[in-house]
């Protein structure tokens, strides 16, 4: 695995003799650590602001069976393939846990080699869901004035760069997403959005008509840059 191909992998364990051992081993096999959360608030905080391929989630987090909800949000908002790493193998646990859809479930202790094999085959249908057309994003979790608010993807009409943040324009008002443009498009939406500018990207089902440098969106004009025009061009076509 090259350092251009190497896959970034987020640990979410709180006890921190086995998370440094998932560090090392994932280390080893030729993956990236994107960062490590031991609390249920650092566990959210880095879903909601690394850029990562896959998550390693133990379910007993705090003492609880916490994991199993964190799982869910991930399923629901997040949209990235998880692997449950826990101790619990018994039939309830892992009954529960099969609701929240994870890619894998590995049993403590493990071995490199299980590490490895579920990481690859977790991140091998990923890609192939994708490739199919299956992940489409629908929906995004963003924050407004402290509470979590999810938005259908398909609303939304366009995107403008506001430094560290994407803020995104729907019918219904305004919102505001942590990351810049660049990350909001790899990681919160799909292929319905193109960029036009390096300050904007809009929805193509959307888009009214094509100018010389602006963009009819639903109503809205948005500035064309010269260089993105043809791409738009051949999207659309």
């Amino acid at each position: 695995m090259t350092a251009q191909e190497k896959r970034r992998i987020l640990i979410c364990e709180d006890e921190p003799l086995i998370a440094e051992h998932l560090k090392v081993t994932l280390r080893k096999l030729g993956y990236e650590v994107a960062g490590t959360g031991k609390t249920e608030y650092e566990i959210y905080h880095l879903l909601k602001s690394t850029n990562f391929d896959l998550i390693l989630l133990d379910i007993n987090i705090s003492g609880h069976f916490e994991g199993i909800k964190i799982g869910a949000f991930i399923r629901d908002f997040i949209q990235k393939p998880f692997i449950y790493v826990t101790a619990h193998s018994d039939r309830d646990t892992f009954s529960r846990a099969l609701h929240t859809r994870p890619s894998s479930y590995i049993v403590k202790p493990f071995k490199s080699v299980d590490i490895y094999t579920g990481i690859e085959l977790a991140l091998h249908t990923a890609d192939s869901s994708v490739v199919a057309g299956e992940r489409t994003k629908e929906t995004i979790l963003v924050n407004v004035r402290g509470n979590h608010v999810k938005i259908q993807v398909p609303d939304v009409i366009y995107l403008k760069a506001e430094g560290n943040y994407t803020c995104l324009y729907l019918l219904t008002g305004r919102y505001m997403l942590r990351g810049n443009l660049t990350e909001t498009l790899q990681n919160h939406l799909d292929e319905r959005f193109v960029r036009v500018h390096k300050s904007f990207a809009v929805n193509t089902a959307k888009i009214n008509s094509v100018g010389h440098n602006t963009v009819n969106v639903m109503g809205e004009q948005v500035p064309l840059g010269r260089s993105f025009r043809s791409t738009l061009l051949e999207k659309l076509s």
